[in-house]
């Protein structure tokens, strides 16, 4: 029995070591499967008043899609409000598409305008009030973000940067850029340095159930 149990540990830490050569060996590895484009074929409506699709890459120079989740009530993405209006002005110039994606069940169009008003948002916001961007993506809290590429490949998926550390704790400078260091990755050519990176945030709202009467 003893010997079972020994001869089956020794082929797990094999295994467990295989895996980690071949990783190693394959940095892109880490990124998210390949999304079935069988199931994502819907749109989303914007403030634009067009609905999107936002996993169709806006033009044929597009490099890569940018989704930044979001709800109207977290504190945690409002803060985030300047750096993301920073961002999306500087890499929608180098061919990326940025969107704004509110996923509260209950949110309406409007509000999701004045929100992007009052917030100087400058970037298409998205309804996903039935979570068929959230499923699709598997996207858990709020700022999450998640960096796509036109062959439907999540290069990225966490934090705009390390600033809050904590919940209520927020350092002054990011130290680790995550979001930037991802396009930037992407611009050269290179695989993105830290593809997968956890969010400090506000959880996404589920969605209400049926009425089965």
């Amino acid at each position: 029995m003893f010997f079972r149990s020994a001869h089956a540990q020794v082929f797990l830490m094999a295994f467990v070591l295989l895996v980690q050569l071949n990783l190693a060996a394959d940095p892109d590895q880490s990124h998210l499967p390949l999304i079935d484009r069988a199931f994502a074929e819907f749109k989303l409506p914007s403030t634009t008043g067009i609905p999107i699709d936002p996993l169709s890459p806006s033009s044929p120079k597009t490099q890569g899609m940018v989704h930044i989740f979001t709800l109207c009530d977290c504190p945690i993405a409002n803060a985030y409000a300047p750096e993301i209006s920073r961002i999306a002005q500087e890499y929608s110039a180098r061919n990326f598409d940025f969107y704004l994606v509110h996923t509260d069940p209950q949110t309406t169009m409007d509000a999701a305008q004045k929100h992007a008003e009052e917030y100087s948002l400058n970037l298409t916001v998205l309804l996903d009030t039935r979570h068929d961007l959230v499923r699709v993506l598997k996207a858990e809290s709020v700022p999450q973000v998640f960096l796509v590429s036109p062959d439907l490949k999540v290069l990225y998926k966490g934090r705009i940067d390390d600033r809050n550390t904590a919940y209520g704790k927020r350092r002054a400078e990011p130290n680790s850029r995550d979001l930037r260091n991802a396009l930037d990755a992407v611009i050269h050519g290179k695989p993105v340095p830290n593809p997968v990176t956890s969010v400090i945030g506000c959880y996404i709202p589920t969605l209400p159930l049926l009425d089965s009467e």
